[in-house]
């Protein structure tokens, strides 16, 4: 599987604050070195992106937000929407859990039925982990903020 990162020069052109120091990802069994992001950076750029999005969340559509998570991770949406439990399935389940919840207004019922008819404990459960465990996850929720960003074109 191929996976393309952005450069750190892409980040800092996409106003990204970047860590000199890189994180180890394996992917697909092959280590790739990722730019991390500070967390810090990673809320600025949820809370901006929330406020241009509207108060009620429901600009951005789901299906947005799962082809995005599809684009990142390289998983077909139909793959993240099915009941498979390999882990590249499960992280890409669970970024889209994460943020269908940050992005919008939808509660976990409602993200349930779009994402296979889940229910709701199974949504708390991928938004807490992801949340438990943001310095594993920040690399893949960067590149889905920033590609996100770029397809509503936010500055």
């Amino acid at each position: 599987m191929t996976l393309s990162l952005p450069s750190a020069q892409e980040a800092v052109r996409l106003g990204l604050p970047v860590i000199v120091k890189p994180v180890k990802v394996a992917v697909a069994d092959e280590p790739v070195i990722l730019p991390t992001l500070p967390i810090r950076g990673w809320r600025e750029e949820l809370e901006r992106f929330t406020k241009l999005a509207g108060e009620d969340g429901d600009n951005l559509p789901l299906r947005v937000i799962l082809n995005a998570v599809s684009k990142v991770t390289g998983i077909r949406k139909g793959e993240i929407i099915s009941h498979r439990r390999h882990v590249p399935v499960v992280r890409a389940r669970h970024i889209y859990c994460y943020m269908a919840k940050q992005l919008t207004s939808k509660s976990f019922p409602q993200i349930g039925q779009h994402i296979g008819g889940r229910d709701h404990s199974t949504i708390i459960h991928a938004v807490n982990k992801v949340s438990n465990n943001l310095a594993e996850y920040e690399a893949d929720l960067t590149k889905v903020m920033a590609l996100l960003s770029e397809e509503k074109g936010v500055p």
